[in-house]
């Protein structure tokens, strides 16, 4: 008896790669499926790709529309399961020529945009530093297969040496940003910058702080430099969304106070990590300067006894 072909799965890397190598006929996920040359994402509305034969070359065009997150997804695993193909993006399967253009118009692009650039980029890591080489290689090397000779891209000598000058260039700069005066001053911008965002925010802190206001806005939390914390319903409540109980806190800054405290101790549902040594604890993904935390808790400590002779 022949043995039943599977033609379902739970992973769309399987069907892509099944298709890319036209192991057989057909198969499908839940969201991804094909039939002959041809497969999909979701339905038959979005072709994410086609095997089609030119020049005695097998081309995967894949498409280079991405108008959802989950299909970018697709075509990226689409684009890695044709890694043995001549492959290309392409917004019209019936231009193979144009498909091609496009590609060169997207290199040309990335050259200008790096003369644009004036900080390093991953770029550097390619052979020769040239940032666009592979892809170049890669592209010159389909057009002479697939006979468009006339747009293969070949930098000359001359745009080799202005390449490594603006590179050079670069990296002067970045030495020069990179000094202790320089970063002083980007320092001071910085905090400049901060306290006029902290100046817009005050106002909805400190509604916040007075529990007017029952949470902070994103904007409102990147200007805090350390979490801030408020008592309410018995419970200590963080600017960044969590909360403990209000004796835990407590017995936390007592801790702190007498200087045992140690990593590993438990507030509520978190753990202490360390003292930062510049007045912060760190606990869990929160840093509390503990002046601030004495100053919120000082009305919900009990008194110390003392002893009378």
């Amino acid at each position: 008896m022949t043995k039943r072909l599977k033609k379902v799965f739970t992973n769309k890397d399987q069907v892509l790669h099944l298709w890319a190598n036209q192991s057989q006929e057909d198969a499908r996920c839940p969201n991804v499926f094909f039939n002959g040359e041809s497969c999909y994402s979701y339905g038959r509305h979005y072709e994410l790709g086609r095997l089609v034969e030119f020049n005695g070359q097998t081309v995967a065009l894949i498409n280079s529309y991405r108008y959802s997150h989950t299909t970018a997804k697709h075509i990226n695993s689409a684009w890695v399961a044709c890694s043995h193909l001549i492959r290309v993006e392409s917004d019209d399967f019936s231009d193979i020529r144009g498909s091609f253009v496009q590609w060169q118009d997207r290199l040309l692009d990335n050259i200008f945009d790096y003369f644009k650039s004036r900080s390093k980029t991953w770029y550097d890591s390619f052979d020769d530093q040239l940032c666009f080489i592979r892809d170049l290689n890669e592209f010159n090397q389909s057009c002479e297969l697939l006979g468009f000779k006339d747009l293969k891209l070949e930098p000359d000598a001359e745009f080799k040496a202005l390449w490594l000058e603006h590179k050079t260039f670069i990296q002067a700069r970045l030495d020069f940003l990179n000094t202790p005066e320089q970063l002083l001053i980007k320092q001071a911008q910085r905090e400049k910058r901060l306290a006029k965002k902290r100046e817009k925010y005050q106002q909805e802190i400190d509604l916040w702080l007075t529990n007017e206001k029952s949470s902070l806005t994103y904007d409102a939390r990147k200007v805090l430099s350390t979490h801030l914390i408020r008592v309410k319903d018995n419970e200590v409540q963080t600017s960044g969304g969590a909360s403990v109980p209000l004796d835990h806190a407590l017995r936390l800054l007592n801790l702190v106070e007498k200087g045992s405290i140690k990593s590993g101790e438990r507030v509520g549902h978190f753990s202490v990590n360390k003292l930062d040594g510049i007045g912060n604890i760190i606990i869990g993904c929160h840093t509390i300067n503990i002046e601030h935390a004495k100053t919120v808790l000082l009305a919900y400590k009990k008194p110390q006894l003392s002893i009378v002779s």
